[in-house]
């Protein structure tokens, strides 16, 4: 097999572009999650550890477009009468009644007074049910990304190892599984080095594939050695998607 033509994993997933807005929402899911994860720490300490005191406010301010982000800070003095500055982000409605230098309640982490916050505080800006479950999306999102770079890293090993064949197209009919959508099972038939003859059934894959192919049809297969049943029509890895 010629080495210069071998496909590397990375051009072989640059070819399916759906890996491109996967890998981007699960980082974003990812990074959502870690930060749900952080707020619920600080909540739970403010619950185990909290003290409750009097601030005053210093500075509002409006962040970003819509949604609005409004950002009370202000100066409180812990009961070891040390120095914090705290900032948090409250509803509109509160945003609009609290005037600079006014006098706030907000609690504090005895443990760790930077983690504190306004009692009225109101994060509902962005709705945190949505934050929630984009952030167990998140995991979805990266391992489809996963399995996608695996099988990446596979379909390169084959191109490298694999052993060829001629295959021939069964049968390409619509996949019954996927009801509304236009997904096709495919089916091809090959016979490995020792003659042993094996039958694939590709399921719920894209119209734009098995419009590629014809039922008899003959296309060239590559195939694990030890392992025939995991193989590839070679044709695959020139359509992109």
């Amino acid at each position: 097999m010629n080495n210069n033509a071998t496909p590397t994993a990375w051009q072989i997933m640059l070819r399916s572009l759906a890996i491109i807005p996967i890998v981007l929402c699960g980082a974003m899911g990812l990074a959502f999650f870690i930060w749900i994860s952080f707020v619920a720490i600080n909540e739970s300490n403010l619950k185990s550890n909290g003290i409750i005191t009097t601030a005053k406010v210093t500075n509002k301010e409006i962040e970003g477009r819509k949604p609005r982000g409004y950002l009370i800070t202000y100066h409180l003095i812990t009961n070891k009468k040390h120095n914090y500055e705290g900032s948090s982000l409250v509803s509109k409605d509160v945003y609009n009644k609290t005037k600079i230098k006014q006098d706030v309640e907000v609690i504090y982490d005895s443990t760790d007074p930077d983690n504190n916050k306004m009692i009225e505080q109101n994060i509902a800006n962005v709705p945190f049910s949505i934050l929630i479950l984009f952030s167990f999306i998140a995991p979805l999102f990266i391992i489809i990304a996963v399995m996608m770079i695996m099988d990446a890293m596979f379909r390169a090993r084959l191109y490298r190892i694999g052993k060829k064949a001629k295959g021939v197209i069964k049968d390409i009919h619509h996949s019954t599984a996927v009801k509304d959508h236009d997904k096709y099972n495919i089916i091809y038939s090959f016979n490995d080095h020792m003659g042993t003859s094996h039958e694939i059934t590709l399921k719920h894959q894209a119209s734009h594939r098995a419009k590629k192919l014809k039922i008899g049809e003959e296309v060239d297969i590559l195939y694990s050695p030890n392992k025939p049943k995991k193989n590839i029509i070679t044709i695959f890895d020139n359509i992109i998607g």
